[in-house]
C-alpha cells in the first residue's frame, strides 16, 4: 500500500500557490494547508482565495484544511459552502447517516468495525453523482478511523491494459435491492438500509419519480421489495480537465469486493475479530454468487451486458487502488475538500469514539 502521493500530483513543499504566500504547503494526497495563525476563520480565508483554492483542488484532487480550528458543524458548513455554494441534501447512496445541520451529516452509521471500500461518492449515478466532497473531524478515534483517499485517474493509467479494456468495452451494471418498510426483517449482511429509507417516502409513484430522475431503471418484487439497475461507463473522463477516471463502484458492491477488503484490513490492523469476519464474509458471498442470480442480489455489478465481471479482475482493480491509496489519520478541527470526479475516499476500522462528518454538492 502506498504512503505517498502519486508522483504525477506532488508539489515540492514550499511551493507556492497564487494567494497562498505565507501559508504552509505540504504536496501530495492530500495537498495539506495550515492555518496561517492559530484561530484562523476557513470560511473567511477561504472567500479570499477561492480561486486559487479551486486550482489546487483541481491539480491535486483533495485538500486538507489543518489548524483552522474548525470545532462546529455549522462552521464546517459555512466553509464548504465558500467552495461550494450548491450544496445538497438528498442522499440516495447505500450508507446511513444522521443529520447534524441543514446541509451536514454523519458520514456513517455503520458500526466501527465495518471498513468502507474507497469510491467516488455515488459513482453508480455517474454524472449525477456529487462534484463536492467534503469531510470535517470533530472526534478523532485513538485508534484507526481514518478516511483514506485514492487519486483514481493513477488508478486508471496503472490498471492491467486487458482488464482496463474488458471495463472500457463493457462498462458497469450496479444492483442494488432493498426490502420495504414491510418486508419483514432484515438478515442481509450486505443490506443496510430499506428502499423508504434511501428515499424518505412510502409512497411508490414518488420513488418511481425520483428513481426515474435519477436515470436509474427500477423493478418492484415480492414481498415489497425494490430492485434498481444503473448502467453506465466504468470510466468518466473529468469534467474541467478531461483526464480519464476510474469511476464506478464494482470495488464495493461486486459480491468478490467485500470480503477482500475485510481480509486486507484484518492483516493491516492484525486483528483476529475482522479476520473471522471475512473468512465468513468471503462464504457467504460465495455462496450467494452460486446460488442467488445477479438480479436478486441485495447489492451486486456486473457487466453492462449482464456478464458476470471475474473475481480475478475485481481483485486486481482492488489492488491498484490500494497501491494509489494514502491514509492520513485525522486531527480534530481538520476540513477535507474532494474533488469527487478525480479522488475516492473510504473509511478505516476503529476502536473508541469518533465523530466525521460530511456535507457535498
Amino acid at each position: 500500500m502506498s504512503t505517498t502521493a502519486p508522483r504525477s500530483r506532488d508539489l515540492p513543499v514550499g511551493a507556492s500557490l497564487p494567494e497562498l504566500e505565507g501559508v504552509t504547503q505540504e504536496g501530495g494526497i492530500p495537498l495539506v494547508i495550515r492555518a496561517p495563525a492559530p484561530g484562523t476563520n476557513l470560511a473567511a480565508w477561504l472567500r479570499e482565495r477561492r480561486d486559487s483554492i479551486m486550482a489546487a483542488r483541481r491539480t491535486h484532487g483533495a485538500i486538507l484544511f489543518r489548524g483552522f480550528g474548525v470545532l462546529e458543524a455549522q462552521s464546517f458548513e459555512d466553509a464548504a459552502r465558500v467552495i461550494a455554494p450548491d450544496l445538497q441534501c438528498d442522499y440516495l447512496g447505500q450508507s446511513p447517516r444522521r443529520k447534524l445541520s441543514d446541509y451536514v451529516f454523519t458520514s456513517t452509521e455503520l458500526p466501527p468495525h465495518y471498513p468502507i471500500p474507497q469510491h467516488a461518492e455515488m459513482s453508480f449515478y455517474y454524472d449525477r453523482a456529487p462534484h463536492s466532497l467534503f469531510f470535517w473531524c470533530a472526534r478523532a478515534a485513538p485508534i484507526g478511523g481514518a478516511t483514506p483517499l485514492t487519486d483514481l485517474r493513477q488508478v486508471y493509467r496503472d490498471l492491467d491494459p486487458v482488464v482496463r479494456d474488458a471495463f472500457d468495452q463493457r462498462g458497469v451494471r450496479h444492483i442494488r435491492a432493498y426490502k420495504g418498510p414491510g418486508g419483514g426483517p432484515n438478515l442481509d449482511v450486505f443490506q443496510f438500509k430499506r428502499w423508504h429509507e434511501v428515499y424518505g417516502t412510502t409512497d411508490k409513484a414518488e420513488v418511481e419519480r425520483i428513481a426515474a430522475e435519477a436515470g436509474d431503471e427500477l423493478v418492484w418484487g415480492r414481498r415489497d421489495r425494490l430492485t434498481l439497475y444503473s448502467t453506465h461507463p466504468a470510466t468518466r473522463n473529468h469534467p474541467e480537465t478531461g483526464e480519464t477516471a476510474w469511476y464506478n463502484h464494482s470495488q464495493v458492491m461486486h459480491l468478490a469486493a467485500t470480503p477482500r477488503e475485510l481480509m486486507r484490513q484484518a492483516r493491516r490492523l492484525q486483528s483476529l475479530r475482522l479476520f473471522g469476519a471475512a473468512c465468513l464474509l468471503r462464504v457467504i458471498a460465495s455462496a450467494k454468487h452460486r446460488l442467488v442470480p445477479a438480479d436478486r442480489q441485495s447489492y451486486h455489478v456486473t457487466y453492462a451486458d449482464g456478464g458476470e465481471i471475474p473475481n480475478a479482475h475485481i481483485r486486481h482493480v482492488c489492488d491498484t487502488i490500494w497501491r494509489n491509496t494514502v491514509i492520513t489519520p485525522w486531527r480534530v478541527g481538520d476540513v477535507l475538500a474532494i474533488d469527487n470526479a478525480s479522488v475516492a475516499h473510504g473509511r478505516t476500522p476503529f476502536r473508541g469514539d469518533r465523530l466525521v462528518a460530511v456535507a457535498w454538492a
